[in-house]
């Protein structure tokens, strides 16, 4: 809700938790005691993509393949980077490759 009274009533571009976000989140605090507003969740992030160090075991997930072990390495201790998901690609299926089906010969 503060993301939306910023950019809707404050005409306020920000992309962060910055001073109008703080505003709104005061006001609607000190309306409502049963709400608390803070700029950090505290859920769990499931990724589709993850990452383990060889050396320290340091995991990086991500929702894309955008980490490229090949020319990237752990940000903690510099060891290798290895995906812990299926990395191979299926192959390409090029043509019909289903099976064949035959125009039906009607007898005259």
């Amino acid at each position: 809700m503060c993301h939306l009274a910023v950019w809707v009533i404050d005409k306020v571009k920000e992309g962060d938790h910055g001073p109008s976000f703080k505003a709104w989140a005061n006001r609607i605090m000190r309306t409502r005691k049963d709400i608390t507003i803070t700029t950090r969740h505290s859920y769990e992030i499931t990724y589709k993509y993850e990452w383990q160090c060889a050396e320290c075991g340091q995991t990086y997930g991500r929702h894309s393949k955008s980490i490229r072990p090949a020319e990237q390495r752990c940000g903690r201790c510099r060891g290798e980077l290895k995906p812990l998901f299926d990395d191979k690609k299926a192959p390409k299926v090029t043509g019909w490759t289903g099976m064949s089906f035959a125009r039906p010969t009607h007898a005259r």
